[in-house]
């Protein structure tokens, strides 16, 4: 049990350097080199070369390689999660975002022009975060942990590094929020035993926020709340988060084990 144990900080270190690494010369690459302005399309470009950091870890270990790829089959029933997923939490952060508008929360300090490649542009970088970041930590780092020690290390080891990765200095509140999102995915991903219904939330979360970061320019009135209102976030996550533990526990669905 030690040596699995032990095999787990080499693992984690290979994959964190090598995304960390490859992706950071992407961003100095669109930044300094290309001299990109736009910060989202510089994102984009980070994204794509820390995917690229991923696929080069896959092909230096296939067999969790292989078991990420069978989580991101196209099944009926996931697809279908996928979406309900994508439109419950869209609705679900435009309702929070339209209550804390008519609280006073926040105010809409401008509105950006809205064209179709603006819009374009914020989903296929919120689609590009959320498949980037679902397969790094809920496929080769929980799926990985979940198949050398077990269910629970899993989601408490992808979720805490998911919410490191998020920390930002001047606040506590983005890491608790990437903690309780990072502990949904996971859960969704051993639940479904696919990273579809995770992708889906996950997007739909990325793409929410987008939109009413920079399209609408929002401005906090309250700073109490946290950047961008992300107490009610937590709020927001806090009560799916029970709901989902709830329905696990009700339905009495068990995670099927992976093969060692």
């Amino acid at each position: 049990m030690i040596n699995k144990h032990l095999k787990l900080f080499p693992y984690l270190f290979q994959l964190i350097f090598l995304t960390s690494t490859i992706g950071g010369i992407g961003y100095i690459l669109a930044k300094y080199l290309l001299k990109v302005t736009n910060e989202n399309l510089i994102l984009l470009i980070f994204i794509g070369f820390e995917f690229l950091g991923v696929a080069i870890f896959a092909c230096m270990n296939r067999r969790i390689t292989i078991i990420c790829l069978n989580y991101l089959k196209l099944r009926k029933k996931q697809l279908e999660l996928f979406l309900k997923n994508f439109l419950f939490i869209s609705l679900a952060f435009s309702f929070i975002s339209i209550i804390s508008y008519q609280l006073g929360i926040i105010r809409i300090q401008d509105i950006i022009e809205i064209n179709y490649f603006n819009i374009l542009l914020y989903f296929s970088l919120a689609l590009a975060v959320a498949i980037c970041e679902e397969i790094l930590f809920r496929g080769f780092i929980a799926l990985y942990i979940n198949l050398i020690i077990n269910k629970k290390a899993a989601l408490f080891v992808s979720s805490l590094l998911f919410a490191s990765s998020h920390v930002q200095y001047n606040s506590i509140f983005p890491f608790v929020t990437a903690m309780l999102a990072g502990v949904i995915f996971a859960l969704l991903t051993f639940k479904y035993r696919s990273l579809l219904p995770a992708i889906g939330f996950h997007l739909g979360w990325n793409f929410s926020y987008f939109l009413f970061d920079d399209v609408f320019l929002v401005e906090l009135e309250m700073k109490v709340w946290g950047e961008l209102f992300e107490v009610p976030q937590i709020i927001l996550l806090s009560f799916v988060l029970v709901y989902l533990i709830y329905y696990i526990r009700y339905n009495h669905m068990k995670f099927k084990p992976l093969r060692r």
